[in-house]
């Protein structure tokens, strides 16, 4: 499977542990989140580069509840500082 995704400037906590929500799609188009709690890249890349973009983010859409149906209640999400 192959998916595109575009860094959220929201954060869910599942199961004790901070995820940045990313958005993006498959590449037959159909939509997804995706909640990543670490990310990185090979030592010998851009780190500083790198660090740039993570800030970057996008607005959040409604976010899918990783517990079950409906979006993730407000109160259990974070912004990105």
């Amino acid at each position: 499977m192959k998916i595109v995704l575009e860094s959220t400037a929201d954060f869910v906590t599942i199961a004790g542990v901070p995820a940045r929500v990313w958005k993006g799609h498959t590449a037959s188009g159909h939509p997804l989140f995706a909640f990543i709690p670490h990310i990185a890249v090979p030592t010998e890349v851009d780190q500083a580069e790198f660090q740039a973009e993570l800030l970057e983010a996008v607005e959040p859409a409604d976010v899918v509840n990783p517990y079950g149906s409906g979006p993730v209640p407000i109160s259990q999400r974070e912004t990105a500082r």
